[in-house]
C-alpha cells in the first residue's frame, strides 16, 4: 500500500517507523507523519515516544523533529546534504582509540608510505603516458602524497563500463 506524504505528496516513499501508531518517515522530504485514527493516537497517549514527540507529529509543517533529524544526519556526514555539497560544518567522526593507537604508531613510518605511493604513481605515469588520460601533475617544488590517484578523460563513462566487465574496480571521487 502506498503512502503519501501530508508535506511533498510523494507516494510510496515512507516508511514504518513505529508499528503500533503507523508512524512513517518520508524518504523524500524527511517529514514524519501518522496515518492511524485519532482514538488510537490517543489510546498510545501515556507512550513516552508519543508523549515525547506528539507535538512534532501534530505539527504540518516539517516539525522541530524534522528539523533535528536533518541537522543530525548532515552534521554526521561532513554537514552534506547531498554528496559534496556542505551545507554546514560537520563531522567525520570513525575513529576509534583503538585505531587512533594504531595509526599513532604508524605515524613514525609515514614519509616511508608516501614515498612507495609516489613510486607506485610514477609507474601508473609510465604505463598511462600515451592512453589518451589526464594523467596527474605536480607542480614545481611540490611533493603528491596521491592519496588518490586522479586521472580523466572524456568518455569517463563508456571507460569505467568496460574496466568494470574486467572486474577492474574504478571510482568517481570527485565528479
Amino acid at each position: 500500500m502506498a503512502i503519501q506524504c501530508s508535506i511533498c505528496r510523494d507516494n510510496g516513499k515512507a516508511i514504518l517507523m513505529e508499528s503500533r501508531l503507523n508512524i512513517y518517515r518520508c524518504n523524500s522530504c524527511l517529514h514524519t507523519f501518522t496515518d492511524a485514527p485519532k482514538e488510537r493516537q490517543e489510546k498510545y497517549d501515556d507512550d513516552y515516544f508519543l508523549k515525547t514527540h506528539k507535538a512534532w507529529f501534530n505539527n504540518p509543517n516539517y516539525g522541530l523533529f524534522d528539523f533535528i533529524h536533518k541537522k543530525l544526519l548532515r552534521l554526521r556526514f561532513y554537514g552534506m546534504e547531498k554528496t559534496y555539497y556542505s551545507v554546514e560544518h560537520g563531522y567525520n567522526s570513525r575513529l576509534d582509540e583503538l585505531h587512533a593507537a594504531i595509526l599513532l604508531a604508524k605515524l613514525s613510518r609515514i614519509e616511508k608510505y608516501i614515498e612507495e605511493r609516489i613510486r607506485l604513481s610514477d609507474r601508473y605515469n609510465d604505463y598511462l603516458k600515451n592512453t589518451g588520460l589526464i594523467l596527474p601533475k605536480v607542480a614545481a617544488g611540490n611533493k603528491h602524497v596521491y592519496y588518490l590517484y586522479i586521472c580523466r578523460h572524456r568518455r569517463r563513462d563508456y571507460i569505467i563500463s568496460e574496466l568494470k566487465k574486467r572486474d577492474i574496480f574504478v571510482n568517481i571521487s570527485y565528479p
